[in-house]
């Protein structure tokens, strides 16, 4: 879709967080402080207009227009307030050329990922399916209440990363902009990694190595400029972490109240947007529980009522319509055991560690992928498992290493984890003063990889799952090889270079080569990992405009890409004249209100798309053409 003037109402949304970062800054006087602050305040907000709206049918252009335009008031008339009273303004170490080139570098980074996010329409399997397909609905419903769905997922998981889209999709009537609640999720993780290796004693070089460890992430460039929601994980995660770190090492009399609403709110926020969240985010609230009751045990209620009230309120909603369709606040209980272990052991926990570790050896084209995968399962048969396991695998799945580096599905993070394992030995034998934060950050990250691989079974994409992990450890890379100034700025070169294969050369959205995002047109990029459908997607299109099927009933199965479907019939215009509705549900929602969705008389025609086989469609009689 071409730039139209409907797509500069990006700026409200965007305005309104510039207002609560200007807001929390004139508060604290740190700039890197007051963008974490500032963005959980206005994820916060998206949460609250998008619940409130929705209760009236009211996620609406008007609607969420004047709701963004009273809370940019409120946030400019709090900026006016907190200006009155400035706080001390932070003083930055003074940078040498080096960090100043190496800021620059992640600086055109970010723009050339910014490039690819704008440019690329979302194409990746889940945002077909469910990410993207769950906000076309939202917004012809004018509401998130759950409907009738084939794909459980569009109901039943987090939705905040989604809220986001659903906001800026309906203000600029198109999805120009879908992919840009993860990149401006990676913005705001690198500024906080760096922030966080700051305050575990690095100075300028190894805050700039943190922030480079974090940018140049192969799985993170590569879901950066996508529509899925590992990053916009990644990034409350951090602020999690921060938060904690903060209170951590401040003196319990010092407590600023606003660290503790943003823990609360990152909390809730994180797992508002994906379940890993649970298990990634437990290992720091047990760090900051034992931290209050050492220093504040009479008042430790107090922090746990506020934590507790403001994590619950985000999530309120849609725990609310889960539990009434499926019995559970998680989604229905067989959708959430086919991702769980069935049994688990000593010898099981030690194979879903390896087998999880051994996903970032893809890391260059058929290197060192078989190898990996040879070794780690002989050393599981060792153990004495299975390493396909049915009770720790997913089922349908083989345990392997996938052979495509540059897929946001299957990534290696591989340097990095060696990074990280090589930042354990200066962070061993070096005495800093702020040794035992950084021992307890590490702790935090494996115990939240070690839940992780005790709950979960092994997937083959789930180094994507593993994000949030990495870039919660860049920090220690920073802080451990900041007082060696040579080393750390030849780790700066290397993993910069090494970042600019999965930034140049992404499977699903390239920038150089023949499936190059500026050569194709914006239809057909949404089918460059999937062209098996993309044929029977125009023959469907084609039909529905013929036979003027305004109204397309969708007779799929759960796995199906619908979005690309809705984009070409309405060239991904919100306003576009053609509305699909679920039809022949056979799941819990099939209870919900909606007739239109069950009735199979209802829509002008009913289409059925099989993943590998011919699509069919059956129509009415002729209406007018739209």
């Amino acid at each position: 879709m071409p730039y139209n003037a409907a797509m500069g109402w990006i700026i409200l949304p965007l305005a309104v967080l510039t207002l609560f970062i200007a807001w929390a800054r004139a508060k604290t006087g740190g700039l890197r402080e007051a963008i974490l602050i500032g963005a959980c305040v206005w994820g916060a907000a998206v949460v609250a207009i998008t619940e409130t709206l929705s209760l009236f049918s009211a996620i609406t252009w008007w609607g969420l227009a004047v709701a963004w335009m009273v809370v940019g008031l409120v946030a400019w008339y709090g900026f006016v307030l907190a200006r009155q009273k400035p706080a001390d303004v932070t003083t930055q170490d003074r940078l040498d050329s080096f960090t100043r080139a190496s800021i620059a570098c992640l600086t055109a980074y970010g723009a050339v990922l910014l490039l690819i996010a704008i440019v690329a329409p979302p194409n990746t399997w889940d945002a077909m399916t469910y990410h993207m397909g769950r906000v076309i609905h939202w917004a012809q419903n004018r509401s998130v209440a759950h409907y009738p769905t084939n794909i459980v997922r569009q109901v039943q998981l987090n939705p905040f990363a989604e809220f986001v889209i659903l906001h800026f999709q309906i203000l600029t009537n198109g999805d120009r902009f879908a992919n840009l609640p993860q990149w401006l999720a990676m913005v705001g993780s690198v500024v906080g990694v760096s922030l966080i290796a700051g305050r575990l004693g690095a100075g300028a070089i190894g805050q700039a190595l943190a922030a480079t460890a974090c940018a140049t992430l192969p799985m993170g460039i590569l879901q950066s400029t996508s529509a899925q929601n590992d990053y916009v994980t990644a990034f409350w995660l951090v602020c999690l972490a921060w938060c904690v770190i903060e209170l951590a090492s401040r003196p319990a009399a010092k407590h600023p109240e606003r660290l503790v609403y943003a823990l609360a709110a990152s909390l809730g926020l994180a797992i508002l947007t994906k379940a890993t969240a649970y298990l990634f985010a437990a290992p720091f609230i047990i760090w900051f529980v034992v931290h209050v009751l050492r220093t504040r045990p009479a008042q430790w209620w107090r922090y746990a009522a506020a934590i507790a009230a403001i994590a619950i309120a985000i999530n309120l909603g849609h725990s609310i319509r889960n539990y009434r369709v499926f019995g559970s606040p998680l989604g229905p209980k067989d959708e959430v055991s086919i991702y769980t272990n069935e049994a688990m052991g000593p010898a099981r926990l030690v194979s879903n560690v390896l087998r999880n570790l051994a996903l970032h050896a893809n890391v260059a084209p058929n290197a060192i992928q078989k190898p990996t995968t040879n070794a780690v399962a002989s050393i599981v048969r060792s153990l004495g498992v299975d390493p396909h396991d049915p009770a720790t695998t997913l089922s349908g799945t083989f345990f392997g290493v996938e052979d495509l580096p540059n897929h946001e599905d299957s990534a290696g993070n591989g340097l990095h984890l060696v990074a990280i394992l090589a930042a354990l030995l200066p962070l061993t034998f070096t005495r800093a003063p702020n040794r035992a934060i950084s021992w307890a950050l590490f702790a935090a990250v494996v115990a939240g990889f070690l839940l992780f691989c005790g709950y979960l079974r092994w997937q083959p994409w789930n180094s994507r799952l593993h994000l949030p992990l990495f870039v919660l450890a860049a920090p220690l890379i920073g802080s451990a090889f900041d007082g060696r100034r040579s080393f750390a700025r030849s780790a700066i070169m290397i993993l910069l270079l090494a970042g600019v294969f999965p930034l140049l050369f992404n499977f699903s959205r390239p920038l150089i080569g023949p499936n190059s995002i500026v050569r194709l047109a914006r239809n057909d990029i949404f089918y460059l990992t999937r062209w098996d459908v993309r044929e029977g997607h125009m023959q469907l299109a084609d039909y529905a405009r013929r036979r003027g099927c305004l109204r397309i009933g969708m007779m799929i199965g759960p796995n199906e890409w619908e979005y690309p479907l809705w984009a070409m019939l309405n060239e991904a215009r919100v306003d576009g004249p053609y509305k699909f509705d679920h039809v022949n549900v056979s799941n819990a929602t099939k209870s919900l209100p909606g007739g239109q969705h069950l009735d199979l008389s209802a829509p002008d025609c009913i289409t059925t798309m099989q993943v590998r086989e011919a699509s069919e469609i059956y129509g009415k009689p002729n209406r007018p053409a739209p």
